[in-house]
């Protein structure tokens, strides 16, 4: 008796069962790409200089830290957030300058290794690296879908000095 309740067990444990279609592989796939259209839509704003794309990406509450010499610290609401980015493009657009660069100014942005990580139906902590001149440029964003939509929620940007060669 014993052996036949031990056999209907793992019967019943091998029968798969119905998805639910809200979280279904291809559902869980498009969000990412999604998510991952969100991220890549924020960079494009930021390396074009574009403050209502980059507006267009943050909550009204958002978070952030920004790896600016002026702001040391977090900045709290997307009105600080903006008032920080545009003054980082104004500074940004000087050192273009500085070197001799002319408008349209971009900043060659590209995010690489992006990994997004689900937490949950409406939320998600995308990860991605952003190198360019000599530094590695790390980057995290938490997003959460706000009104059928991606937002940034909170972001952190650092920059870390990439070894020279023979160092470790």
């Amino acid at each position: 008796m014993q052996y036949r309740l031990f056999l209907a067990g793992l019967l019943l444990a091998a029968i798969p069962l119905p998805q639910d279609p809200a979280v279904s592989p291809s559902a869980a796939a498009r969000d990412v790409q999604e998510i991952e259209a969100a991220v890549r839509a924020f960079v494009r704003a930021i390396d074009e200089f574009d403050l209502a794309g980059v507006d267009a990406s943050f909550a009204a509450s958002a978070t952030a830290f920004y790896p600016f010499c002026f702001t040391p610290h977090r900045l709290d609401g997307k009105a600080a957030i903006l008032e920080q980015q545009e003054r980082g493009f104004v500074w940004a657009r000087e050192q273009l300058v500085s070197i001799g660069r002319r408008p349209p100014f971009t900043l060659g942005l590209q995010p690489t290794a992006m990994k997004v990580q689900r937490l949950g139906d409406d939320v998600a902590v995308v990860t991605w690296h952003s190198d360019r001149s000599g530094r590695a440029g790390r980057r995290t964003s938490v997003l959460q879908k706000l009104d059928g939509r991606w937002r940034t929620v909170h972001h952190h940007a650092s920059n870390q000095a990439l070894p020279q060669a023979g160092e470790r």
